[in-house]
């Protein structure tokens, strides 16, 4: 029981920093690594044009979708955590949330998808029956 509450606390973490990093470091990254250019030109007249080169980062033109495609793997892996304490409840959600953030990798997998693998591992880890005191012994 320890191990699969532990699991889905991984599962969450994991896809909360997965989904952080790809909204936040880019704004932070990309005006340090590529800093903005202003140049001027001449135009027929005799004046001068000013154009200003300046680099998007995610949060510049992001639709409010775009962040709920990144922050759904996060919102999956939470719900195990908010259900009862009923472990079959628990269970049942984990597996649930692998098969959806499994599908989310596999939808995905052509860009951050794998960046969320860890997290379907853990869910499926922590929906899985292993051999608990409460399971009938195999003869």
């Amino acid at each position: 029981m320890r191990g699969q509450r532990t699991a889905n606390w991984f599962a969450m973490l994991w896809a909360g920093s997965v989904a952080l990093g790809l909204v936040y470091l880019p704004a932070i990254l990309l005006p340090v690594l590529a800093p903005s250019r202003t140049t001027f030109e001449q135009t027929a007249a005799g004046g001068l044009t000013q154009y200003t080169e300046r680099t998007v980062g995610v949060l510049d033109g992001a639709s409010p979708a775009e962040f709920l495609s990144v922050l759904l793997p996060l919102l999956v892996a939470i719900v195990p955590l908010l259900v009862s304490r009923s472990e079959r409840w628990r269970r049942t959600t984990s597996a649930i949330g692998a098969a959806l953030v499994g599908l989310y990798v596999l939808l995905g997998i052509m860009t951050v998808g794998l960046l969320f693998v860890p997290s379907v591992v853990a869910l499926a880890r922590a929906a899985d029956r292993g051999t608990d005191s409460e399971s009938p012994a195999v003869t």
